[in-house]
């Protein structure tokens, strides 16, 4: 035995999915007279604008000062696995020296030289203890400059002469 039993009645958005769909069965289909491959390109560059919007929109990216236009991503490679993931912590910002202590509710970090609060912009641009070893492998002044204009190898290099590369 089956007995219906009215579950979209009287609620108001199930209400207007059931218009919407009776509406649909009676609607004529129009025909698209273009190929899918002629809106391909319309569809990517909208999806992209988006996609910048919302990134240009994102507070505390680090890697947007870096990186500010999506899908213009620069690919590196390393010998050493490590390396590779010392360097992204960096572009990015996060690594275990700056940001462990979130993991064990703790309080942020200071320089030690500073006091100040310790972050990855801090030791490759701004930490007065690192300045004459930073002359002798780069003299940017910007993150993005840092990460567009040395190679990776000379930022690990001085990272290590600095002795922090192990705690990236």
């Amino acid at each position: 035995m089956f007995c219906w039993v009215p579950g979209h009645c009287g609620i108001y958005g199930n209400e207007q999915a059931d218009i919407a769909a009776k509406e649909a069965q009676t609607t004529r289909v129009r025909e698209c007279l273009l190929p899918p491959s002629d809106l391909r390109p319309c569809l990517h560059a909208y999806v992209i604008n988006k996609w910048q919007a919302e990134w240009d929109q994102c507070e505390g990216n680090e890697l947007h000062e870096i990186n500010p236009e999506i899908g213009k991503r620069l690919v590196f490679s390393f010998k050493r696995r490590w390396d590779q993931i010392v360097f992204t912590r960096c572009r990015i910002g996060h690594s275990r020296l700056t940001h462990a202590f979130l993991l064990k509710g703790e309080e942020p970090p200071s320089c030690d030289s500073c006091s100040i609060p310790l972050t990855v912009k801090h030791i490759l641009l701004n930490c007065p203890a690192f300045n004459a070893t930073r002359q002798q492998f780069y003299s940017e002044s910007s993150m993005k400059d840092v990460f567009n204009n040395v190679s990776p190898e000379i930022i690990l290099d001085l990272l290590s002469q600095v002795h922090l590369k192990h705690l990236i």
